[in-house]
């Protein structure tokens, strides 16, 4: 299962153009590169952590609130050097390597479930997606959570067909720093580990135990932060899903509500399934076109493809379909941050490459051709938007360092104004902040911030104050006057000071 001349080309072409775009100087990455505000909450805690500190944002308040594996790779880059940039730069190298090794893992999946060529087209979809760019290499722990899921896959299903003790210990290493890399690795690891359960129950216990024991110190940490075995990031999440819905921000739907749910669900499928890199362009060229419908065009077209490669021996493990349904369900109804549902899928987004890989290698080869061609036509769409300049992702965060007011400031995305601010900044979103996020929990932001010993909140986004200083605030509103901050003519954020 070794790769193809094309297929190790095609990989060593994709990581050369990430290579290079990690590497092209700060304004690029700032303006045009896949680096997002949470990225830098990332580079915070490792920066402070290089240094000495236990994890936390502002060096006061401990937090639990990040993906542990990854914040712990990112230490050593810290280590080396109090550049801003440079770890940043190795930060990207170490996520091509990851891309490259996630390449890897999929090709191998391509040939199991499909014929020899699957495996190539895997890799072509893998390499050239402007998609794969914008998450596998967005500074955060998705491109490391999904190596690990790749080969956690790998590892299972060939467990599952030929169970041994040193394997079964191996693979439960493998599951244990597949939830340390993002929590809701814990069901791909349950769902992989289900089938040994049934041919040889010891072993499947074996493996748990293993991976409880690797992710257990985690766990631990996570208790002792909030109360929680889980990271405090996903209660902020689902703190502030609610308060958006208050306002309607992603629909009129009440929080909660079976409608609610139902809307998180078809936004959920519409990331999944408009993606080219599953079944092809066809889902997402009806999105594209707004054709009536077209969410379930694609869905459709999916289950068709589904029941199309069953019939010739290369369905979807089932393991990997129970946890693919278990994870939707679990964003729809328990985390349900609408904003991060692109990244929140890709992982399976990923895992079902070598599936549509799979499924194209079935064509003649002038549909496979086609199929490509018209694939790469919405790549390079996809492409012109991602790497066109966007003054609301790192970079208009960045703009506002320079105009904030002096003084120890809350701001709500702190994470690009924290890592580059020389004054305080504490960052109040709740993801990293129990005080703050229980205030917004309780409905007493405003009141609760008027109690802190800093000078005002700030946010690129002024409807985002507003809408946090209206929470319960009786001393808040009154005691705080919006500030507009202005850069030459332009509104870039709204600060409310004491």
């Amino acid at each position: 299962m070794g790769l193809s001349r094309t297929a190790a080309a095609l990989l060593a072409l994709g990581g050369l153009a990430r290579l290079v775009v990690g590497w092209l100087p700060a304004t690029w990455q700032l303006e045009r590169g896949p680096l997002v505000d949470d990225s830098f909450y990332y580079f915070v805690l490792a920066r402070r952590m290089a240094a000495g500190e236990l994890p936390s944002f502002d060096g006061e308040v401990l937090t639990s609130g990040f993906q542990a594996l990854w914040a712990m790779m990112l230490v050593p880059l810290f280590a080396v050097t109090d550049d801003p940039w440079l770890p940043l730069h190795l930060a990207f190298t170490v996520q091509v390597v990851l891309f490259l090794v996630t390449g890897i893992g999929l090709h191998r999946l391509a040939v199991g479930w499909g014929q020899p060529g699957a495996g190539t087209l895997a890799v072509a979809l893998w390499s050239l997606s402007p998609y794969v760019v914008e998450h596998a290499g967005n500074g955060m722990e998705t491109g490391l959570a999904t190596c690990l899921a790749a080969w956690a896959v790998v590892w299972g299903l060939s467990l599952a067909r030929d169970p041994s003790a040193s394997a079964t210990t191996r693979f439960g290493l493998l599951c244990g720093a597949l939830v340390l890399a993002r929590v809701d690795g814990a069901l791909l690891a349950a769902a992989l580990t289900l089938p040994l359960l049934v041919r040889a129950p010891a072993l499947a216990v074996r493996a748990g135990l293993v991976a409880v024991l690797v992710a257990l110190p985690w766990f631990g940490w996570c208790f002792a932060i909030s109360g929680s075995p889980l990271p405090e990031s996903g209660a902020a999440v689902r703190q502030l899903s609610s308060l958006y819905a208050e306002v309607g921000v992603y629909g009129p739907a009440p929080y909660g509500s079976a409608a609610f749910v139902w809307d998180n669900l078809e936004r959920l499928l519409r990331v999944v399934v408009v993606q080219p890199l599953v079944v092809g362009p066809l889902g997402y060229l009806a999105h594209w076109l707004r054709l009536p419908g077209a969410l379930w065009v694609a869905v459709a077209a999916t289950a068709a493809a589904a029941v199309l490669l069953s019939r010739r021996g290369g369905r979807l493990p089932a393991p990997v379909t129970g946890w693919a349904v278990a994870l939707l369900l679990a964003y729809a109804v328990l985390v349900p941050g609408q904003w991060f549902y692109d990244r929140y899928t890709f992982v399976l987004v990923a895992l079902l490459v070598p599936w549509t890989a799979a499924l194209w290698s079935g064509w003649p080869a002038l549909v496979r051709v086609l199929l490509l061609a018209t694939t790469l036509a919405v790549f390079a769409r996809q492409g012109q938007v991602l790497f066109a300049p966007s003054g609301m992702n790192t970079a208009g965060y960045a703009r506002l360092v320079d105009v904030l007011p002096p003084g120890r400031l809350a701001v709500l995305q702190a994470g690009t104004i924290g890592y580059f601010a020389e004054q305080p900044i504490v960052a109040v979103d709740g993801k990293l902040h129990a005080g703050a996020r229980q205030a917004l929990a309780e409905r007493r932001f405003g009141a609760w911030l008027a109690e802190q010993d800093v000078v005002g909140v700030c946010d690129p986004y002024p409807w985002l104050v507003d809408l946090v200083l209206q929470q319960g605030s009786v001393a808040g509103p009154a005691a705080l006057k919006a500030v507009p901050l202005h850069r030459g003519d332009e509104l870039i954020g709204l600060c409310a000071l004491r």
